[in-house]
């Protein structure tokens, strides 16, 4: 019999639940996605099939962060150093420019989408709400089940699945609703959920795709990241906020029109039992990657 996902994915209450129920029927059959199973949760979409590779690159610590929230994450398997995050790599993106012009540091994640009608009074203080896809155009609110992704919040604060996507290991890959003008930076905030409820570290690559047109045709170019740490089962307030520049991944900002991910090279080290990180696989103990958000900080886009 399959576990039920630990308590660190606290469940919601039952008014939360009821809303939980029916926002996601809006885009789910009936049924699907909220039996609170990981194997039961992935969700699979593919917006682009016939697209030209224009290459990949590979990355490792020394150009990506990954840290636990915005610290460093202190790795607990033997052989795998410690990685830097957000603080540490690259602060400036927790940079704000008031209207006053006063420089503020946002050093928060405290939003959740109970806090919508005053998300406003966020800004300049959460980091989420306030550098969110969201933020910058309504256009990022009207995209489907794929706007919790652009929604600022950053935590789980109890939401669940309503707060994040579960992938296998074959990822998604979407388009956004606006092109990208400007950016310098992508982030990702990620975790590992299992029916196995242990908390540990596991450790993968990431494989980023970003999409491009060019001449009416759609291109990509792949980035792979190798040796992510992904928290896993270590509750819904503790993922790891994933990220690099992409300029120093060799990337073009400009242009850009939807982004993939998926993984590879999975390595759950300290469970030593048979586990499943695919849809198809539906017996026994799985692995999800829960996404909660993707941001392009401080991006300007048409």
């Amino acid at each position: 019999m399959k576990k039920k996902i630990s308590l660190i994915f606290i469940a919601c209450s039952f008014f939360a639940l009821t809303s939980c129920f029916s926002r996601i029927n809006e885009t789910f059959d009936s049924g699907e996605y909220l039996n609170g199973e990981i194997g039961d949760l992935y969700y699979h979409r593919s917006d682009f099939s016939d697209v030209t590779s224009l290459g990949e690159t590979t990355i490792d610590s020394s150009l990506y962060w990954n840290g636990i929230c915005f610290g460093d994450y202190t790795s607990t398997l033997e052989g795998y150093n410690d990685h830097q995050g957000l603080n540490s790599r690259a602060p400036e993106v927790l940079n704000y420019r008031m209207p006053n012009g006063e420089i503020v540091t946002l050093d928060e994640a405290t939003y959740t989408i109970d806090d919508q009608p005053n998300a406003s009074s966020f800004i300049g203080r959460d980091f989420g709400r306030t550098k969110c896809l969201a933020e910058i155009s309504d256009d990022f609110k009207k995209a489907g089940i794929v706007s919790k992704l652009y929604d600022g919040q950053l935590l789980c604060y109890t939401h669940h699945s309503e707060a994040f996507l579960c992938l296998d290991q074959n990822g998604i890959n979407f388009s956004f609703p606006k092109t990208m003008e400007e950016g310098e930076t992508v982030l990702f905030v990620l975790r590992g959920g299992s029916n196995i409820g242990t908390r540990r570290q596991v450790v993968l690559d990431l494989n980023l795709e970003f999409f491009y047109e060019e001449a009416g045709n759609v291109v990509s170019y792949k980035v792979i990241a190798d040796d992510v740490y992904i928290p896993t089962d270590a509750g819904g307030d503790f993922p790891t906020f994933f990220g690099f520049s992409l300029e120093e991944a060799g990337l073009s900002s400009k242009g850009i029109i939807g982004v993939g991910l998926s993984f590879s090279d999975f390595r759950d080290l300290s469970f030593d039992g048979e586990e499943s990180i695919l849809d198809d696989e539906k017996d026994g103990n799985h692995f999800g990657l829960l996404t909660y958000e993707i941001m392009f900080p401080d991006s300007t886009w048409n």
